[in-house]
Parts: C-alpha cells; structure tokens; sequence
C-alpha cells in the first residue's frame, strides 16, 4: 500500500460521519502538490473533531459512574 498524502484545506469525516472539518496545514510551508502544501502527522483541523458518538458515549460513562457513585452513597447511608 502506497502512502496517502493529504493537501491543506481538505475535509476530513469523523468515521461515524457526523463531524466534517477541514486540515490546517502549519508543518511545513514546502512541500506541496497541485498548489496546495501537503499535511505531516503534525496538522491539525481547524477546530475540534471529536465525533458525536464519542462524546454521547463519554457523557453515558460519566452519568453511569455518577450514579453509580451515588447509590454507594445512598446505601451507606441507610446502613
């Protein structure tokens, strides 16, 4: 397998493809391709990409973790 370049202002899609941002090139102001400079594992989006379905799933842990933590307290309580 060849390895993938990826041009600056490209839209990368949360793999639930929920999310859509596009790269910032900053790495290097070089290399380019078709005109456009090319991203290093060091590019970043322009903002936050963090899927949807990440954030849904952290906000259930933590709810299940709270309340788990709160029927400890409620039974200590009562005991």
């Amino acid at each position: 397998m060849g390895n993938v370049y990826v041009p600056d202002e490209t839209w990368l899609v949360c793999t639930s493809g929920m999310n859509k941002k596009q790269i910032k090139v900053h790495s290097q102001l070089s290399i380019k391709n078709q005109n456009k400079y090319l991203a290093t594992i060091d590019d970043r989006t322009g903002g936050n990409f963090v899927c949807s379905k990440m954030v849904i799933a952290g906000a259930l842990i933590g709810a299940a973790v709270g309340a788990l933590i709160f029927l400890q307290a409620v039974r200590q309580h009562w005991h």
